[in-house]
């Protein structure tokens, strides 16, 4: 059990570190998007 432990410990921060990564993508896209609309509201191309 004591040489489980560790390897269960990086494999779980592994794959806390995936989330977080995954999640400042998300929320990069979710700026962009927005910032995408805004400057579309401020200068239409219609």
């Amino acid at each position: 059990r004591a040489s489980r432990l560790p390897s269960s410990r990086i494999a779980s921060e592994r794959i806390w570190a995936g989330v977080a990564t995954w999640g400042a993508d998300a929320a990069a896209l979710v700026d962009a998007g927005a910032a995408w609309r805004l400057a579309d509201e401020l200068h239409p191309t219609s």
